[in-house]
């Protein structure tokens, strides 16, 4: 009696082992995990149809993480490869994929590239990436451009590799964007028409239909393409439908870590 209380007070520590090690490790929501809630909706949207598309054409799975801090003693290189494992980024025994992870709080950011990346997504660029797209944007406090930017460079280096015509991810060049939230609309040529004429007939109609085309031109005014400064990704994909980047990926332990 006393050895089985004995075996079982030994196993119940080694029992609990796996959940400790996952302490502080969020599941995943999809491509895009905005934990830290420092995205715009548009650009969350955007990034999550970037990496459907991205992922449906090659393979590769482009994952993004924040978090408003890392869990105590644990720095941002070993944070990222236990998501990276936890998460199992990309396609078991090709492992192409790439988690891009910032800790809002603690300024430090991270791009995870698993290991059948490191051919094309070596050290090197993902330390560029971290410091031209990346950091500039997180000091001014713009997230949604720092990420945008950075997703954008590293599909463009992946359509590259695997020959996808970039048309395909709806993907254009990278620019900063305004701000998080500070997106424009922009009136296509025929918008702008009809809205003239809309406007004429408000000026020369009765009251009681006014309101009908005040109605319209707000749908109008809401179809316009929104843009931050012209850069971007096209598509309106949201909450992780569609995304199916999380077959048992492993990380090689390559990428580059930055703070801001």
């Amino acid at each position: 009696m006393r050895l089985a209380l004995i075996l079982a007070l030994l196993w119940i520590p080694a029992a609990a082992a796996p959940r400790a090690a996952d302490e502080g490790l969020p599941p995943h929501q999809g491509a895009v995990n905005d934990n830290a809630r420092v995205l715009s909706l548009e650009t969350r949207n955007e990034l999550e149809a970037l990496s459907i598309a991205l992922y449906r054409e090659t393979g590769f799975a482009l994952v993004i993480l924040t978090v408003p801090s890392l869990p105590e003693n644990t720095g941002i290189e070993e944070y990222a490869v236990k998501v990276y494992e936890k998460w199992g980024v990309g396609v078991r025994g090709k492992d192409a994929g790439a988690l891009i992870v910032a800790a809002i709080k603690d300024r430090r950011m991270r791009i995870e590239a698993g290991y059948g990346a490191e051919g094309y997504l070596p050290d090197a660029i993902c330390k560029r990436i971290i410091e031209q797209n990346m950091a500039p944007a997180f000091k001014k406090g713009n997230f949604s451009a720092g990420f945008a930017s950075a997703a954008a460079e590293i599909a463009g280096r992946v359509a590259r590799e695997f020959n996808v015509d970039p048309s395909k991810l709806s993907l254009r060049s990278p620019m900063d964007r305004t701000g998080a939230d500070g997106g424009q609309v922009e009136l296509r040529p025929f918008h702008l028409v009809l809205l003239v004429l809309l406007l004429l007939l408000i000026i020369g109609t009765r009251p009681g239909r006014r309101l009908l085309y005040l109605i319209l031109i707000s749908n109008i005014l809401g179809g316009g393409r929104r843009s931050f400064g012209g850069g971007g990704f096209g598509g309106g994909f949201s909450s992780g439908r569609g995304f199916n980047g999380f077959g048992g990926g492993m990380s090689g332990g390559g990428g580059a870590s930055g703070r801001w």
